[in-house]
């Protein structure tokens, strides 16, 4: 941190001799890569969210008989319990 603070204290901008194009075209490309993949993400926000909803529902299929048949297993016990006291 101190290299930094050292290279930014003796920086300063000439206005005469402008940006380097090189800095400015690499900019121009890592915004423009940025923006590509923020489009594609928009662009499969809806089938990502649509495969995201078929494996809660086929997952709450699947887990729905296991979680009444451990409804019905702790109402056993707890009947099992009252009964034993």
């Amino acid at each position: 941190m101190s290299w930094r603070r050292t290279v930014e204290a003796k920086f300063r901008f000439d206005p005469t001799k402008g940006v380097d194009p090189r800095d400015i075209a690499a900019l121009d490309r890592e915004i423009t890569d940025m923006k590509q993949k923020l489009e594609h993400s928009i662009s499969n926000g809806p089938q990502t969210l649509t495969q995201i909803r078929d494996h809660i529902l086929s997952q709450r299929t699947v887990l729905k008989p296991l979680v009444d048949e451990a409804g019905k297993a702790l109402a056993r016990a707890s009947a099992n319990l009252k009964a034993a006291n």
